[in-house]
């Protein structure tokens, strides 16, 4: 069995034994409606279900059908298998309440935590919620945390290598990091080894888009033309000519010279900046016709 078949919930901070929570089948919020494996009652104290007859040939099948009246009961460490149908519905008739949390730290559209409402902080003893939010349950998903932490290193390991094994050696290592918007130029080669290698620790998947993306030769480009001067920085934006600004930042250039739209631009800037290889390439061009 999968282990993302297996929901757990716990408590953030209640979780004295035996403590337990009534939770109502709740709607969805996107849509309005209950979840497909909830029914309305015709008597709440009894929790009688309406039912048509195809609930009621489904229910003769196995399927699982539950009263919007009547609470489902959990606690710290109620654990949902989605592989038993009772359990399933018994998951979908509740995962939407404003009680449980997706995370232990989900936040909020405004920023808040879902379970602490304003940020926590940690002390010696743990983490200290602030005000507090809706939320005191939240999922704990087996195996996916180690799956994250394992998805990283991973990256790290593919970033690390393509580092250390740069073909063109010390001046690719120069090259990347002036990519970087760092020029180590005059530095020891294992004080520019330290930096990558740090690079590639803290943001793995921008030294490989720096190795394998398909934004590298626009990043040369930029890099060329701010060195020729053609394209250059003003008062916190990167500029072509006096009235194109191509963004805030080297990221933002780049995406605005990786858009279709903007691609007479980027030739007006590559013909600035490597004029002897156009006049070759004309020049080809002229003998073939």
């Amino acid at each position: 069995m999968e282990k993302s078949e297996i929901i757990i919930l716990q408590s953030a901070y209640n979780k004295t034994p035996g403590q337990k929570y009534y939770i109502q089948p709740c709607k969805d919020p996107a849509t309005g409606e209950y979840p497909s494996c909830v029914r309305e009652v015709l008597d709440e104290r009894t929790h009688q279900m309406i039912l048509s007859e195809t609930d009621k040939e489904d229910m003769k099948k196995g399927v699982v059908l539950l009263p919007a009246s009547k609470p489902i009961v959990v606690q710290h460490g109620t654990t949902f298998d989605l592989s038993v149908p009772r359990q399933r519905a018994e998951w979908e008739a509740i995962k939407n309440s404003s009680m449980i949390a997706k995370d232990r730290f989900e936040k909020n559209a405004d920023g808040t935590y879902v379970v602490d409402g304003e940020k926590p902080y940690e002390t010696e003893t743990g983490v200290i919620r602030g005000r507090f939010g809706k939320a005191d349950l939240y999922i704990f998903r087996p195996g996916v945390a180690a799956k994250n932490r394992n998805s990283i290193r991973e990256l790290v390991f593919k970033a690390t290598d393509l580092v250390l094994h740069d073909p063109a050696g010390l001046s690719g290592w120069i090259t990347k990091c002036k990519l970087l918007e760092k020029d180590m130029s005059r530095s020891n080669e294992n004080d520019i080894k330290d930096y990558l290698l740090t690079q590639a620790e803290k943001y793995p998947e921008k030294i490989i888009e720096l190795y394998t993306g398909t934004t590298t030769q626009i990043r040369l480009l930029l890099l060329e033309a701010m060195n020729k001067h053609i394209v250059r920085k003003n008062g916190g934006l990167i500029l072509y000519s006096d009235d194109i600004v191509l963004g805030s930042s080297m990221d933002a250039a780049v995406a605005y010279l990786s858009q279709p739209e903007h691609n007479q631009v980027k030739k007006l800037i590559e013909q600035e900046t490597f004029p002897d290889l156009f006049a070759k390439k004309a020049k080809t061009e002229a003998k073939k016709d």
